[in-house]
C-alpha cells in the first residue's frame, strides 16, 4: 500500500489581493501536532498545478494526480467557486481516484489543520474517518482502553472535548485516526513502535 503523499499549496487571494497560502513548513508543523505523519511519507511543495471539479454546489481545486492533497483557503481562485452553502464543508476526498481537497481558515489551530489532511486521506483507504462516536465507537473504546487511558475518560464526556474542540478535540480525533490506521492498513510494528515513542515528544 502507498503511504507516499504530495501535499501542494495553492495561490489563493483574499478581497485585498492578499495571497492566503501557507508556507510548506507550516504544512509540516501542522501534520507534525497530529503525531501521525510517522505513518506517512509526505512532501510539501507550492505549485499552481490543480485542476477544477464540482464538489456539492462549488467549483473547488482538485489534484491531477493520485496520491496527492491540495490545501487552500476559500477566495479567489481561477476556475474555482465556493457559496454560502457549502462554507462548513472543509475538505473532499476521492476514494476512487486517492486525491484529496482541503480547506484551511486562519482560526484553524495547527493540529486541526493537520488532522483534516488526515482525515481525507483516511477517506482514500476507504476508512471510516467520521465514525469515533457512531459506527467505530465500541471498537475504538476498547483500543483506546489499552493504548492510550490518557484520553480515554473524554470520550464518554462530549461536553469536555466540543469545549476545546480546536485542541483537545482534535487530540482525540487524532488518536481515532490512529485507531484507523493501525487496525486496517499494513503498518510494521517497527513503525508502531516508532510512532508511540513520538507521541510522547
Amino acid at each position: 500500500m502507498n503511504k507516499r503523499w504530495t501535499i501542494k499549496t495553492i495561490d489563493c487571494y483574499d478581497s485585498n489581493n492578499h495571497n492566503n497560502i501557507l508556507t510548506n513548513d507550516y504544512v509540516y508543523r501542522c501534520l507534525k501536532k497530529t503525531k501521525l505523519d510517522c505513518y506517512f511519507d509526505f512532501n510539501v511543495k507550492h505549485s499552481d498545478s490543480y485542476e477544477t471539479r464540482p464538489w456539492l454546489n462549488d467549483m473547488w481545486p482538485w489534484p491531477e494526480n493520485p496520491y496527492e492533497v491540495v490545501i487552500f483557503t476559500k477566495g479567489t481562485i481561477p476556475g474555482c467557486l465556493f457559496s454560502d452553502d457549502t462554507k462548513y464543508i472543509v475538505g473532499g476526498a476521492d476514494i476512487n481516484g486517492k486525491r484529496c481537497s482541503v480547506t484551511f481558515s486562519y482560526i484553524d489551530s495547527q493540529i486541526e489543520i493537520g488532522a483534516r489532511i488526515i482525515h481525507e486521506i483516511l477517506h482514500t483507504y476507504d476508512l471510516d474517518a467520521d465514525g469515533m462516536t457512531s459506527r467505530e465507537y465500541s471498537n475504538f473504546i476498547i483500543w483506546l482502553s489499552k493504548n492510550n487511558k490518557k484520553h480515554l475518560r473524554f470520550v464518554s464526556d462530549p461536553n469536555a472535548y466540543y469545549n476545546d474542540w480546536h485542541y483537545l478535540g482534535q487530540e482525540l480525533l487524532c488518536e481515532y485516526y490512529r485507531y484507523l490506521i493501525e487496525t486496517n492498513l499494513q503498518i510494521s510494528w517497527w513503525t508502531k513502535l516508532l510512532c508511540k515513542i513520538m507521541r510522547w515528544f
